[in-house]
């Protein structure tokens, strides 16, 4: 048993080229469009879109032409608000605007990294809280932290031990270029290439 399909157009209801708009399209009994059905109801329709068409969406202006649209099509809402209410911002005290800068005197701004050593100090002290005690890896990082935090230098016994060995290689190399220095190897001034590749 075989059945036969029927090709697409016929499965659409007709050609899609054939097809009427279904803006244009009449509609309901009296055959006529919902535009000229709106049109019926007021005259004045289309000046009320040209209206629209010359405002921002959104606006007071647009907001009455497309209310007075809607009534005539007898659909959405038509009470948009068409006044703008100002808020007032709550008064602020005028600055005087000098265009220096002043800076405040007493008060000592911190730095991100002074930030973050105290973000750390925090999270350590309530470790060593929970648990009652902390490692000696962790009371290094404790103290290390709290000194940088304060922004102060941090002790060689704090320091771990890829920055020990990276203060004593500064330091060596800072012993070596001012003994060449004192010896006259090299100059202070500009240093020429050759020089540079002599170090």
């Amino acid at each position: 048993m075989a059945f036969k399909i029927p090709n697409f157009a016929k499965q659409m209801g007709g050609s899609p080229f054939a097809m009427k708009s279904p803006l244009t399209a009449p509609t309901g009994s009296s055959g006529k469009s919902p535009y000229e059905k709106a049109l019926e109801k007021d005259s004045n329709l289309p000046s009320y879109i040209a209206e629209r068409k010359k405002h921002k969406k959104g606006s007071s202006e647009y907001n009455a032409a497309q209310n007075k649209i809607n009534k005539a099509y007898g659909k959405g809402p038509t009470d948009r608000p068409t006044a703008k209410t100002k808020v007032e911002p709550e008064s602020k005290p005028e600055e005087k605007k000098s265009g220096e800068h002043k800076p405040s005197e007493g008060v000592k701004v911190k730095t991100r990294k002074q930030k973050r050593a105290e973000k750390r100090v925090g999270r350590l002290e309530k470790k060593a809280k929970k648990k009652g005690s902390l490692t000696e890896g962790q009371s290094k990082r404790l103290n290390r932290n709290k000194s940088k935090a304060k922004g102060e230098e941090v002790k060689s016994e704090d320091k771990t031990n890829v920055g020990k060995a990276i203060e004593k290689g500064v330091d060596k190399v800072k012993g070596s270029v001012a003994k060449k220095i004192d010896s006259g190897e090299i100059s202070t001034g500009k240093k020429t290439r050759q020089e540079l590749n002599k170090m």
